[in-house]
């Protein structure tokens, strides 16, 4: 080979093949490694990720199933490049939450419900991001919830529940019974929060605030939903 044809033009064709050959081989390496590092996990599709593995309904049961079939407590999935673990039980739980809670206490908040454009509900106590905002809040809310001042609540909830009792009896007699018990929970457990937080006593199912509570916790649960 001399001088001139060592440094001779390489053919288009050929290129490509190689550089088609070495993104491959890159693609295949990366997710070899990530694989690797991460842990168990279903299927996974290019750019999609595990997006078929996320169930439309009944989330607890399937994503249970899910980790039955990978043999592990913790599940990961990938939708979209957004990295997301399931926890499928207490030890699991409190092994990242609670013992590693430094490198865990932050939440990823989807965007539909921070972004000041669509819901901005990014500063509420149960949305803010691991910042002082949320220390600040933590505190605050310490000194209504801890241990020694949730006593104090006790005959507010056994009111609320004697309340609730009478009505789940009369609830005896419908076909599909379920979805109505289900509302009278829903009513009893918002009945309990008014009351604690703001001192309302809400008067029926049908009042204003409650319906707008209602609808707000809607919103606020199907914009959590990847699907």
């Amino acid at each position: 080979m001399d001088f001139v044809s060592a440094f001779a033009p390489v053919d288009t064709k050929a290129r490509r093949v190689r550089c088609l050959g070495i993104g491959l081989a890159y693609m295949g390496v990366m997710i070899l490694w990530s694989k690797a590092r991460n842990p168990p996990s279903p299927t996974s599709f290019p750019i999609i990720g595990n997006l078929f593995s996320i169930p439309p309904d009944k989330e607890h049961l399937a994503f249970a199933k899910l980790g039955q079939q990978l043999n592990s407590d913790i599940v990961f999935l990938k939708i979209f490049g957004q990295k997301i673990l399931v926890l499928n039980s207490a030890e699991a739980a409190s092994d990242l939450l609670d013992k590693r809670s430094a490198l865990y206490s932050d939440r990823d908040i989807p965007a539909m419900i921070t972004d000041p454009t669509l819901m901005n509900w990014g500063m509420g106590v149960g949305t803010v991001k691991y910042n002082d905002i949320w220390r600040h809040y933590r505190r605050m809310m310490n000194s209504w919830l801890n241990m020694r001042v949730v006593a104090q609540y006790h005959s507010l909830q056994e009111r609320h529940t004697r309340s609730l009792l009478p009505r789940l009896l009369n609830l005896t007699n419908q076909d599909q019974p379920f979805e109505h018990i289900k509302g009278e929970f829903f009513f009893a457990t918002a009945s309990l929060m008014f009351e604690l937080a703001y001192g309302y006593k809400l008067q029926s199912p049908e009042d204003s605030f409650f319906k707008e509570a209602t609808l707000a916790y809607h919103n606020l649960t199907a914009a959590t939903m990847h699907t």
